[in-house]
């Protein structure tokens, strides 16, 4: 497991239902350099060829109790893509 830093949990603390805190991006893919049908098995056959290259994609929030500290990161053995 590994801790937030307080920067991680500062933005997670500021979202809300009206408040967004999080960062989002694009991503560019061009089909034609894919063999076979693109769409949405196709991605997730690449995504999961490559999965265990970056473990955050893995992982899930974990609270400590009575919020005594900042939240960790811990690796879901349940993780579903």
């Amino acid at each position: 497991m590994r801790q937030l830093t307080s920067l991680d949990a500062q933005f997670l603390n500021a979202e809300s239902g009206t408040t967004v805190a999080h960062v989002g991006s694009v991503v560019l893919v061009d089909p034609s350099t894919y063999d076979g049908e693109w769409g949405l098995d196709a991605v997730r056959t690449v995504y999961e060829q490559r999965l265990h290259l970056v473990p955050p994609l893995r992982r899930r929030l974990v609270e400590v109790p009575l919020g005594l500290g900042r939240p960790y990161w811990a690796d879901d053995p349940h993780f579903d893509i």
